[in-house]
């Protein structure tokens, strides 16, 4: 059986608080490095795409393809980074009081 993934952002998307969102936002430093380096990986298949002149469409597409891993990747990172922050503060301001 398929499971369309629209199915499943949508139904996840529901069932989570936003403090779960949260907590599952900040990635360990071992995590962080592994998404870095499947970043890095993109890139350089990026770089090492052939230009075919007879197919042009499958270059357009395989570049496309690996341009969206790398934002959503470094979309994961940049999340993460900005709710350890958002942590931080508030365990601080909880701290002072």
């Amino acid at each position: 059986m398929k499971v369309e993934i629209l199915d499943i952002v949508i139904e996840n998307k529901t069932a989570l608080t936003d403090s779960v969102v949260e907590e599952g936002s900040i990635f360990s430093t071992p995590q962080l490095e592994y998404i870095k380096r499947l970043m890095v990986d993109a890139a350089q298949e990026m770089l090492n795409l052939q230009v075919d002149p007879n197919n042009i469409q499958n270059f357009v597409q395989q570049h496309a393809s690996l341009e969206g891993q790398m934002q959503m990747l470094q979309c994961l990172v940049n999340n993460s980074v900005e709710a350890e922050a958002r942590a931080r503060v508030k365990a601080a301001n909880n701290q002072e009081q």
